[in-house]
């Protein structure tokens, strides 16, 4: 309970300093906006691929009486603090309550503390329910608790679609109940197959989405960025991340699937092997998920892979019980000095995280410009619904996104950012023009562009077209560009 509360109050506090960035900027633009049905058109116009389910949770959580940075968090929250519990008490059944605290403090160290703990989507919620879904299937012969099972994992994929694949670790280890035991427990089938209603209901949303972004989404899906995504899970370099999830299946293979007898009686291995092969499904999930959408030909983000979390501290339970009591206990202040360096970290970075930084110094920096009279083209989508959101509204003013798709999806290899933006131009307080009929009606302009710009194919394409960029004002690594026709 203390590590709980630790956890509530780090992530309510870090949610109270931390801006909205541009995701959660969509997430709030639509859950304000007059009611549920207006929501789904939004979603009907591909302007969010969350599933309306979760906009459901995000209204319910905006009505809450604090301030907004914590309200529309406070589901993350509590999904990460509930993963924290069901994490704890999974373990606890097998291993005791000693194994099982220090076990659960160990998705402390992944990013499902920061960012997603205080982010508001879904990824959080997604992978909370997946933990109360391995709590239920360890109890899943009773009647209970598998409606419990089913329920969960139709909550993990009503909160993020690519929930879906969460079940994928509870097949894999109800066939092995199958296999080795010659069981069909229908109720447990049937709990699996509940993952995939959200689906169902929602397919034709999840079509628009397609038929809008699929042909070019951000994300290429390769092996090597599969394997990476182990690295992103564990805050670590790919290499480094690689290792630590080749190192946990090696650990399971050892101490679970070869049922190798400890030289203590108290640490006797009476695990079932549907958790150890529980474990190894959640650990391979990043692999699973690479060829499911490798044949479905859909996009990969590392946040896609987030659930496979669980699989770590379960194995980690399996070397701890194995271990003699002094390097168990070696572990455990290894793991609290890395929790101890991980959180001075955060401390000293997370009071302006989003991209943008500080909304002052940006108009500080146009203005430095002189050329009031100008409007201000931002040259990426994510900076610039964040300017929009936090910037003063005579600075507001000003600010423009141009979107082309078919220029972007040249000069980038993908448009589904201008599609986005033009998308949400209907529903959110934004100011999104066509490209052509801007530049057709302002002959001189300024644009912004931040240093760690990924998006902006704007001042490469009027280079293209004989126009002349001249660096009018610029403050570290950002630039104002001013752009006019060369005399």
């Amino acid at each position: 309970m203390l590590l709980i509360a630790y956890v509530a109050l780090s992530s309510v506090s870090r949610a109270a300093a931390k801006w909205f960035w541009s995701d959660e900027i969509i997430t709030v633009g639509l859950v304000r906006l007059p009611s549920l049905s207006a929501t789904w058109g939004a979603l009907e116009n591909s302007a969010d691929s969350q599933p309306p389910p979760f906009y459901v949770v995000e209204r319910l959580a905006a009505r809450l009486p604090v301030n907004e940075l914590i309200a529309f968090r406070i589901p993350s929250i509590l999904a990460f603090c509930g993963l924290i519990l069901c994490v704890f008490l999974f373990i606890r059944k097998s291993r005791g309550s000693t194994c099982a605290l220090v076990c659960a403090t160990i998705p402390l160290l992944s990013v499902l503390l920061y960012p997603y703990a205080v982010e508001a989507r879904g990824y959080s919620l997604m992978a909370g329910f997946a933990a109360l879904a391995m709590v239920s299937y360890q109890r899943a012969d009773e009647k209970a608790w598998c409606v419990l099972l089913g329920l969960s994992l139709l909550a993990a994929t009503a909160s993020h679609y690519y929930g879906v694949f969460a079940a994928f670790p509870f097949a894999l280890a109800e066939f092995a109940v199958l296999v080795k035991s010659r069981r069909f427990r229908a109720g447990v089938w049937l709990a699996v197959l509940f993952s995939v209603l959200p689906v169902a209901i929602f397919w034709r949303l999840l079509q628009i989405y397609k038929g809008t972004y699929g042909s070019h989404f951000v994300g290429h899906l390769s092996t090597v960025e599969v394997l990476r995504s182990y690295g992103f899970i564990w805050n670590l370099g790919p290499l480094p991340g690689l290792l630590v999830g080749a190192a946990t299946i090696f650990a399971i293979l050892i101490f679970g699937l070869f049922r190798r007898k400890q030289s203590r009686p108290s640490n006797r291995d009476d695990i079932p092997l549907q958790e150890h092969v529980l474990a190894l499904g959640f650990i391979i999930l990043p692999v699973v998920i690479g060829l499911a959408l490798a044949v479905l030909n859909g996009g990969f983000l590392y946040r896609y892979t987030i659930p496979a979390v669980l699989g770590f501290p379960l194995a980690a339970s399996y070397v701890l019980s194995a271990l003699d009591r002094r390097l168990g206990v070696l572990f455990f202040i290894l793991l609290l000095a890395s929790l101890g360096v991980q959180e001075a970290g955060f401390r000293r970075s997370f009071w302006f995280p989003t991209k943008v930084g500080s909304t002052e110094g940006v108009e500080r920096l146009v203005k430095s410009a002189r050329h009031d009279e100008l409007p201000v083209v931002i040259s990426d989508p994510n900076t610039y619904l964040e300017l929009a959101y936090y910037a003063s509204p005579e600075a507001n003013r000003r600010l423009v996104y141009l979107a082309d798709p078919p220029s972007a999806l040249a000069y980038l290899g993908s448009g589904n950012g201008d599609q986005c933006m033009l998308s949400l131009r209907p529903y959110l307080a934004v100011r999104v023009d066509q490209f052509a009929g801007f530049v057709g009606t302002h002959p001189e302009f300024l644009i912004y562009v931040d240093g760690s710009d990924i998006w902006g194919w704007v001042q490469t394409r009027m280079l293209h077209d004989g126009y002349a960029l001249d660096v009018v004002a610029a403050d570290h690594e950002n630039r104002v560009y001013l752009v006019h026709r060369k005399s």
